[in-house]
């Protein structure tokens, strides 16, 4: 194929298509890519699709609800079938990650080892912003756990302080408690969406 330009011709050899590439564009000369053993252990871990275990949210067991719920609603046989027990809608499942940030940000507020610091770069800041901030996260945190002292009290067939501990907190996967995280997901959801209202 004849170039056109000058320029077209100082280009180079053309791209091959269809070949495995390294992270910074050359081709592979290895024969798998380096995180397709972590993909299959992650796919046969959750008991996924290798396409579903790329997805971040397929690291945690609250994510892998998620991705359940999806691939429900996408199939257009989700108005036929009722949706799959081990699942969760988009709202809970953004709800209990927002609990779960919540939580990190209450215990930096009081000073807790087990909470996760982001690295600090530069200087410490401004000390009232950082009280404000403190005292906003130690409010939000408190307004969760109200909201679900609430819920628990009117549904008393749910053990939603649990769910919040095992499923949200800890990150353990535990499909015996799917109605206790579902109730959760919902609660919180709500109340979520009626402090946007105000």
């Amino acid at each position: 194929m004849k170039a056109r330009t000058k320029g077209q011709k100082r280009r180079g050899r053309p791209r091959k298509e269809g070949v495995a590439r390294e992270p910074n564009g050359r081709p592979s000369r290895s024969q798998d890519w380096a995180d397709k053993l972590a993909l299959e252990v992650r796919a046969r871990r959750m008991q996924i699709s290798l396409e579903d275990a790329k997805s971040q949210e397929a690291g945690s067991w609250l994510g892998v609800l998620h991705l359940a719920y999806l691939a429900w609603k996408k199939s257009e046989k989700c108005k036929d079938k009722p949706q799959p027990e081990l699942s969760l809608p988009t709202g809970a499942y953004h709800a209990l990650l927002f609990a779960q940030e919540a939580h990190n940000d209450y215990l930096k507020a009081i000073g807790a080892p087990g909470a996760y610091y982001e690295p600090l770069f530069g200087t410490r800041g401004d000390e009232e912003a950082h009280a404000e901030w403190c005292e906003h996260a130690k409010k939000k945190w408190a307004s969760i756990q109200a909201a679900i002292h609430e819920e628990q009290a009117q549904d008393r067939t749910s053990n939603l302080w649990a769910a919040l501990d095992y499923a949200v907190l800890r990150e353990m996967a535990v499909p015996h408690m799917i109605a206790s995280v579902r109730s959760l997901g919902n609660c919180l959801s709500r109340h979520f969406q009626k402090g946007l209202t105000k």
